[in-house]
This record gives structure tokens, sequence and C-alpha cells, in this order.
């Protein structure tokens, strides 16, 4: 075929034959990888990926997701996916009947679609860093995992939902608000999801800070089981001598150390008030002496008198 040049020119010129169906997928690939900032690897070896599948195999039929997932790269949980998706979009996938739909990734859609379009649209896109597929490598998480992530924030989520557009709204004093109307584990699942969630957002460019940023909750600090009655009553009789009985009720009751012992004084003890002064390397700790070891602490006292 020949076309006329411009200009009046009389002289044929072969004419540029117009993309086909690989080149228009090639070129749709590329304003993807660009649109979303991918790494410059990530974007190279995704379309280098694309590239060799689709000369092999071309784009005139779905191609089975098995070949998809056997392209011979090196990362080829980074490209594949990519690549996987992509096709999906364009109807050019035959689904392996080998590998059925995850449950835990039905309930994430599930959930995610009970959120506006604007919000739902980057929490999914949260879930694609999780799964490696953001603008830097990451190992995927699974799908169980980030089920669990998107049930603790999607409520949370879709409380803002009702007063604003979109997540870049979020301050830091909206964090904070609602970690605190929580508290235990639940506060730490919401705070630990929350900070994964803007972390995302923010490398894929969608928000222009990270609220959770600098936001910390207080650790919990575990306090030693009391020894139950029955037992420490059995450690006092077979206790030999006061001093030992003592001894027991400060470690069973006060939780002392062996370092603390060596450096009590006669006068650490105030007999009248039931206290004991405690030296912990250059500090003093005073110490509330109950009934019980009060007791043991006088009897002790009249046993050295």
């Amino acid at each position: 075929m020949r076309c006329r040049g411009t200009g009046g020119a009389s002289t044929p010129r072969p004419c540029r034959p117009s993309p086909g169906p690989p080149e228009r997928l090639l070129e749709a690939f590329q304003q993807r990888s660009r649109a979303q900032a991918w790494d410059d690897g990530i974007r190279g070896e995704a379309t280098r990926a694309l590239h060799l599948l689709l000369a092999w195999l071309g784009a005139a039929a779905p191609i089975p997701e098995a070949d998809i997932r056997s392209i011979p790269l090196g990362r080829r949980w980074t490209s594949s996916r990519r690549v996987l998706r992509f096709l999906e979009e364009h109807d050019l996938v035959v689904p392996d009947p080998a590998r059925r739909i995850d449950v835990d990734q039905q309930a994430i859609e599930q959930r995610l679609q009970t959120l506006p379009d604007g919000i739902a649209g980057e929490l999914r896109r949260w879930v694609q860093v999780l799964r490696g597929e953001g603008r830097r490598q990451h190992r995927p998480m699974g799908f169980a995992t980030i089920r669990k992530y998107v049930g603790y924030a999607s409520p949370v989520v879709a409380a803002w939902a009702g007063r604003m557009e979109g997540l870049r709204e979020i301050t830091p004093d909206d964090i904070r608000a609602v970690l605190r109307e929580r508290q235990g584990n639940q506060a730490r699942s919401v705070h630990v999801a929350l900070r994964s969630l803007f972390q995302a957002l923010k490398q894929e460019r969608l928000v222009f800070r990270d609220p959770t940023r600098g936001i910390a909750l207080a650790k919990v600090e575990r306090l030693p089981a009391p020894l139950p009655s029955d037992r420490l009553r059995g450690l006092l009789e077979r206790a030999d001598g006061a001093m030992a009985r003592l001894v027991v009720g400060l470690v069973a009751i006060h939780a002392l150390r062996n370092v603390e012992f060596v450096k009590l004084r006669l006068d650490d003890l105030d007999r009248v008030r039931g206290r004991l002064t405690v030296h912990r390397g250059t500090s003093r700790h005073t110490v509330y002496l109950d009934e019980l070891t009060h007791s043991l602490a006088v009897a002790w006292l009249r046993e050295r008198q």
C-alpha cells in the first residue's frame, strides 16, 4: 500500500502501518507503569516480561494463566503478577482451573465494595502494595494476613468516609482520636493496620504525608502473677527459720531479686510504718509491706534479738 506525501508532493511513499494489538498493549502497559510511578527496575522487567509473552503467544486470543506465571524471569513474583493483572483487565487470560479463587481475597474485595469508590480505590492500592505490586519491590504478603489488616482498618475508614472524600484529608489528630476510642490489643491492631495503610499510600504518592508517623502507643507492662496462697503457705512451712520465711515472703509477694537482698541493711526496714527501702542501682525504691510480710519481718527481728 502506498500513500501520497503531504504538501502537494506527487511522489507516493509507503504508509506506516498502524500499531497492532501487541504494540497497543505494550503502550498501554507502559502508560500504566508511568501513571503509577513504578520503580525503573520493576518497570523495565515487567515490560520485558509482557514483551516476551506477546512475542511468544501474540495477542489475538486469551493466554493461559499457567503460561503467564511461567515467564522465565528472576523476580517472577514481581513481573508475572503485574502482567497477569493487566491482561485480566483486557480479558486476555484463560484462568487456571488448578488455582481456585482465594477465599481471603474474596472476603477482602467484598469488604472494600462497601466503601465509597474513591476510598475503596485507595485501599485496593494498599492491597496491591502488600501483594508486592507497588512502585517498589516488596515480598508479597499472604491474603490471610492482608484480610486481617483490612478488617482492622476498614471500620475506621468507613467512619471517615462519611465526612471526607479521600484519605489525603486525614490528620494526626484523627489517628489519635481513633486510638483513644480503643484499648489494649484492639488499639494496637488498628494502629498497625493504619500505619501500614498510610505508609503504602505515601509510597504510591496518593497522600502527601503519613499521619501515623510519630504516633506510638504506650507499651503495656505485664506484672508478674502473684504466687497462689496455697503454694506460698507450703513454702513458708518448709522454710528453715524466720529469716528464710522473710526471704520467701519478699520474693513471692514483692518480687525482690538476689542483687537487692545483698544490699539490704537493718535500718532499711521501718517496722513502725511497715516500709522497706530497697536499693536499685543508684536509686531507692520503697516497698510497702503487706500484713503477712510485715509479720514475717517482725518475727525475724525478734529471733535476731
